[in-house]
């Protein structure tokens, strides 16, 4: 993490990552976090989805669906680490615009973890970013 933290390609992850490796959410979960799941008063997360993006036919295209198993359904605690890790990611959207975007999916809108287009971010997107930090880290 210190390395993400200190590389200038990969530090805009950290959020993101803090967020992942301290609540132990599967990378569907992650995706489909929004800002009306996690309550920062009384500093938990509600994970309620996950977000899929395949192809169901007609295209690729985002659909919302439930957690892997009933116990997928959970309000997870927030750390002081993650908490701040939703701050940092809350300040960087508004910093490079990505909250005004209101694509909605289902009947979610305002995702965190979101592309420069404002999308959500994608699971593969998520794995690629890991592979390559992983790779860049054994470079360095």
């Amino acid at each position: 993490m210190e390395f993400v933290k200190s590389d200038s390609r990969y530090r805009r992850y950290y959020p993101m990552l803090t967020v992942m490796l301290g609540t132990g959410v599967r990378c569907g979960e992650l995706v489909g976090l929004t800002w009306d799941d996690v309550d920062m008063g009384k500093k938990e997360i509600h994970i309620r989805r996950t977000l899929i993006y395949k192809n169901f036919g007609n295209g690729m295209e985002y659909r919302i669906s439930t957690p892997k198993t009933k116990s997928g359904i959970r309000t997870v605690p927030m750390s002081d680490k993650v908490y701040n890790a939703f701050i940092q990611q809350k300040e960087l959207n508004t910093m490079l615009g990505k909250d005004r975007n209101n694509l909605e999916i289902g009947d979610c809108r305002d995702f965190i973890f979101v592309t420069k287009n404002g999308r959500p971010l994608l699971t593969t997107s998520v794995n690629k970013v890991l592979a390559h930090i992983a790779s860049a880290m054994n470079i360095a």
